[in-house]
């Protein structure tokens, strides 16, 4: 699926038309295990969203241009995984945008789309990322591929998932080995 960053609703599956599904990788960068994701998607045409923390982008800068040459798009998840339904405001305000600009930064491109850690969030933080004119990013199939250590079985577990499926946000980790398998 193709998502239109303009777009001024958050990310969510209802966007979605039959039959389509977006796929979304979300955490920290590896630098062997996102290298051999971006080569499985690029080898096949697929294009996908990373949502990554900031710090991650800062460190792998090399990777986040990789993905955005190659048709992918970039996003963050603050400067680091934290609990955003727990943060003081001001603190979350900081870390939403340093996030940003650091995904941003390395990409040589705006980001545009925001994943909260774990899918947590106050109404307040939330309206904070709104007013960074981010778009929040709804999984609704969560692979829990950091569950699951043989390759064969979360295949399987992914097929699962979709399988009754006739649309969705399909999440994993690109920094995760079994993942990159």
């Amino acid at each position: 699926a193709v998502i239109d960053p303009s777009s001024k609703t958050d990310i969510h599956p209802g966007l979605l038309h039959g039959d389509e599904f977006m796929l979304v990788f979300e955490g920290p960068l590896d630098p062997m295990s996102t290298r051999e994701v971006l080569e499985v998607l690029d080898s096949r045409n697929i294009h996908a969203l990373f949502l990554m923390p900031g710090i991650s982008a800062q460190h792998f800068p090399d990777l986040v241009r990789l993905m955005t040459s190659q048709g992918n798009s970039v996003g963050s998840q603050g400067t680091e995984l934290m609990d955003f339904a727990t943060l003081d405001m001001n603190d979350a305000e900081q870390k939403i945008s340093d996030g940003r600009q650091s995904v941003s930064e390395a990409g040589e491109a705006p980001s545009a789309f925001f994943a909260l850690p774990w899918g947590r969030s106050r109404r307040a933080a939330a309206t904070l990322v709104h007013s960074e004119g981010l778009k929040i990013v709804h999984g609704d199939l969560h692979l829990q591929d950091w569950k699951i250590y043989d390759a064969t079985d979360l295949v399987r577990a992914a097929t699962d998932l979709i399988h009754h499926r006739d649309k969705g946000i399909l999440v994993m980790h690109s920094g995760l080995h079994q993942t990159a398998i």
